[in-house]
């Protein structure tokens, strides 16, 4: 993982006081963003090829995005954080309808293992583990192929 991670996911495991000091102080930079400054404050977290999947208009709408999401209190980032670190209520290998995992070789946020053990744990998983993308790239190269698979699935 990126150091920006790294930070984080060490404020989620020390609570969510720290979690939450340690987020505030993330929205400051974030809730005006632009594409370009999205990757400088990103560098850690975004390897070469996420970089490049998110120049021009996607990178627009992807700060646009961000913006959005951000423009309210820290609230959800907080409930994602912490759901990251603590039991989910249910076995993994309990699911029994059919789910996708996709994750890049080259991810930084999420590490490739964590795709890898997902795959391994969900009975019906459909995996594409690619070695050569990132966490954005991924989503950005494969947006169509994601929904038509979503889409035959729950079909």
């Amino acid at each position: 993982m990126g150091q920006d991670n790294i930070a984080e996911f060490t404020a989620t495991l020390a609570g969510e006081a720290p979690l939450r000091a340690h987020l505030d102080a993330e929205l400051s930079g974030l809730r005006e963003i632009t594409p370009h400054q999205l990757v400088d404050a990103w560098r850690s977290v975004l390897p070469a090829v996420d970089q490049a999947s998110i120049s021009g208009d996607v990178g627009a709408d992807f700060a646009a995005a961000l913006r959005d999401a951000l423009a309210g209190p820290v609230d959800g980032w907080v409930d994602d954080d912490l759901a990251f670190v603590e039991p989910w209520g249910f076995e993994l290998s309990a699911i029994s309808v059919p789910a996708t995992v996709w994750q890049g070789g080259r991810d930084l946020m999420v590490p490739f293992a964590h795709g890898q053990a997902l795959s391994a744990a969900v009975p019906q998983a459909h995996s594409h583990l690619l070695d050569t993308e990132g966490h954005l790239s991924i989503l950005v190269g494969s947006f169509g192929d994601v929904l038509r698979e979503l889409v035959g699935l729950a079909g």
